[in-house]
């Protein structure tokens, strides 16, 4: 079975993945990485892991998937919300998206 590496990329700076792990092909290893971003967008705040991504590479060290730990459509939520008017009220913590 072919070993992946699931290595936390900030842009500055990376976090590498020095063990992998065995996966039958490329589909269970982007699985895994879902899983890794999933559990990270679960332990941290937005802002905190904005810009990040898990990417993936193979045995000779080739980025095979990128994955960002806020997915695009959360970006945009996210950035929306950031803008919100003052006048909202404090209860609501999103804005409407247009």
């Amino acid at each position: 079975m072919p070993r992946y590496y699931f290595h936390l990329d900030a842009r500055s700076n990376r976090a590498e993945d020095g063990k992998g792990i065995e996966c039958d092909d490329l589909e269970e290893a982007i699985e895994y990485a879902q899983e890794i971003a999933s559990e990270l967008r679960q332990l941290n705040p937005p802002e905190r892991i904005f810009g990040k991504y898990i990417v993936v590479c193979d045995e000779a060290g080739n980025e095979v998937k990128r994955l960002p730990l806020i997915p695009p459509s959360s970006m945009l939520l996210h950035a929306r919300a950031r803008r919100c008017p003052s006048r909202n009220p404090p209860s609501r913590r999103y804005c409407a998206i247009d």
